[in-house]
């Protein structure tokens, strides 16, 4: 057996992890700049148990790797996100129904404990400047790029939490707080009771995102703006990110757990003819959709 010169474990090759989470997220790099976008099928994302439990462990394998120096986090296509797969939800309900053993199961593993690290990976793995782009209208998850250190947006761009208007649950993914932060308490609680979209200007206007931008050009702003940043110092860049990231850290640190936590429990104590009525509901858009195709 050959004596190793380097005692250190080896980190995860860009290479590898590219390919591991090619399904969910196109990852490219390019001078140490390295850009994550999600899709499905190789345009806009549809939200789905893959990019629910594959965004903390992208993010940790981009975290974990030295040659990363920057790095500009979005979305493809015309939209952030699409809509949420509807088999997915169906599958959701009829465990509710079915199995209730199983839904419990499934909504602390699949749903709590990936939950909470669709948020920690970004505060605690990334020890590098980040770009979010919001490339397009969107209701969900935005607050991954809004954490990010630098946020761009799309001209038609939208800002929603449709949790408690529109499911009737509590705002528990992270969403609800990272608002509070960026628009303001009273905004935020527009946005989660009352339905309030926020577009693009309004943002801008806010403070929330430092740049808008017209869609065609919005990705090659990003690396723009990556690549100035690139040209400081690189122990400089990473400890101006430290600074920039501490005030979520302390945010998200003192409440998400409450927040997740009150999410999960409110669906445990659904009352199950409802849960059977949201089933039937989604049963029937399904079918409406398959129709269409």
């Amino acid at each position: 057996m050959s004596e190793r010169t380097d005692p250190h474990v080896p980190y995860i090759p860009f290479e590898q992890y590219q390919e591991r989470f090619k399904e969910f997220f196109t990852l490219t790099r390019e001078g140490g700049i390295i850009e994550c976008r999600m899709h499905t099928n190789g345009g806009v994302a549809v939200w789905d148990y893959g990019h629910h439990s594959g965004w903390g462990k992208v993010i940790k394998a981009i975290g974990q790797d030295p040659e990363n120096e920057v790095l500009i986090l979005g979305g493809t296509g015309d939209q952030w996100l699409g809509p949420v797969d509807l088999q997915v939800s169906k599958r959701m309900m009829d465990t509710v129904i079915n199995d209730h053993y199983a839904f419990r199961k499934s909504t602390y593993d699949g749903q709590y404990v990936d939950g909470l690290d669709l948020l920690w990976p970004l505060l605690y793995d990334i020890r590098i400047p980040t770009i979010g782009v919001v490339n397009g209208p969107a209701n969900v998850h935005t607050e991954f790029p809004l954490i990010c250190d630098i946020t761009i947006c799309a001209t038609d761009a939208t800002f929603g939490e449709p949790h408690f208007s529109g499911l009737g649950s509590p705002t528990g993914d992270g969403l609800y707080l990272v608002f509070q932060e960026v628009f303001g308490y009273k905004l935020a609680n527009n946005m989660a009771f009352l339905g309030r979209i926020i577009s693009a200007q309004e943002a801008y206007d806010l403070g929330a995102v430092a740049e808008v931008v017209e869609r065609d050009k919005l990705y090659g702003r990003a690396w723009e703006l990556a690549s100035f940043i690139m040209k400081k110092d690189r122990y400089a860049r990473r400890l101006q990110h430290e600074l920039a990231i501490q005030r979520w850290r302390r945010v998200i640190n003192a409440d998400f757990n409450l927040h997740f936590m009150a999410e999960e429990w409110a669906q445990c104590l659904a009352d199950p003819k409802a849960i059977e009525e949201a089933s039937k509901m989604i049963a029937m858009a399904i079918d409406a959709q398959e129709s269409k195709a």
